[in-house]
């Protein structure tokens, strides 16, 4: 009597449904299985949904890796920057290069005489005749300083602009214009880049949305029947934010396969070019984490493109 008193004084603890997850897992498992059994029974409209997904995620990847490269090109050839100090006639050439050669942002400094211009325009030009009718040198010396790899172009003006105070100088020039125009041209392809990427994600939503969309139409007498036995909008809606993430899936990887066919193309071209800077020009491919990136843009798009179109969808259908 009194153990079984002691029994029913004793507080019951609730007892734990382990296997709970595992059904959860199992309810979602179903989902998934049913979105791709239903991808591959339309296989035609299904494949160019893919493929169409595929080359909006390859379009503005391709954009910018060509953007990261053209890049990477304009500073190896910003390094190749000159500025050219004219001196005046009584300026001793030799020692003001070796002073010049010393300073910290100065990688180099090279003393061109002025008998060694006038050979130099001789050679590479056809006006030898008319300026040996002069009868005199009128080019000046020069010396050619190249900037520190690296400096900002900013730095590299303010360097030519003091150059050009000093009084042994008659004049600096500053060969750099054309690096200005490069690195607008580059500032102007990255930020077409973001303006087509975000674009053709507004159409990855469409798309995916879109097919979603139709796809619900076409079940529509089956959600209406699931709605009258008490399934809720959540629960129907599951299977199509699947199909939603399978296509964003299958998209970014098609995507990837459609970037590896473009650069197989331009494989031999881009050798050249490399060849063309004695193998000191390195071309920037899509890393492993770049594709990840992609695939995982192209799953995030297809979740909301999938998510926004059945809401929307199933909020509108009610049984009969």
């Amino acid at each position: 009597m009194a153990g079984a008193e002691r029994n029913r004084a004793q507080p019951t603890r609730p007892t734990r449904d382990h296997g709970a997850v595992g059904r959860w897992f199992e309810a979602h498992g179903r989902c998934l299985r049913s979105s791709l059994d239903h991808i591959a029974r339309r296989r035609l409209a299904s494949a160019l949904t893919i493929v169409v997904i595929g080359i909006t995620l390859a379009l503005p990847t391709g954009l910018f890796i060509a953007a990261k490269n053209l890049a990477q090109i304009t500073a190896n050839w910003q390094q190749s920057v000159t500025v050219s100090l004219y001196l005046s006639p009584n300026a001793d050439g030799p020692t003001l290069t070796q002073q010049l050669g010393d300073k910290p942002n100065i990688a180099s400094a090279e003393f061109v005489s002025a008998r060694q211009g006038l050979a130099e325009l001789k050679k590479h030009s056809d006006l030898g005749p008319a300026l040996d009718a002069l009868g005199r040198n009128p080019l000046p010396a020069v010396i050619r300083i190249h900037p520190r790899p690296g400096i900002a172009s900013e730095q590299v003006q303010s360097l030519a602009k003091q150059l050009g105070q000093r009084s042994d100088v008659a004049r600096a020039r500053l060969d750099a214009g054309w690096i200005r125009r490069l690195n607008a041209i580059v500032d102007l392809a990255t930020r077409a880049a973001v303006v087509v990427a975000i674009l053709l994600g507004c159409a990855v939503l469409f798309i995916v949305g879109n097919t979603i969309g139709l796809e619900i139409e076409n079940r529509r007498d089956q959600i209406e029947v699931m709605k009258l036995l008490g399934a809720t909008d959540a629960f129907i809606r599951r299977p199509f934010i699947y199909g939603g993430l399978c296509y964003g899936l299958f998209g970014g990887l098609v995507g990837l396969v459609i970037l590896g066919a473009a650069a197989l193309a331009l494989h031999s071209p881009l050798n050249d070019l490399v060849a063309a800077y004695n193998g000191q020009l390195s071309i920037v491919a899509l890393s492993a984490t770049g594709a990840l990136t992609m695939v995982a843009i192209g799953m995030a798009l297809g979740w909301v493109g999938s998510v926004f179109a059945s809401t929307r969808r199933l909020a509108a259908i009610e049984p009969r």
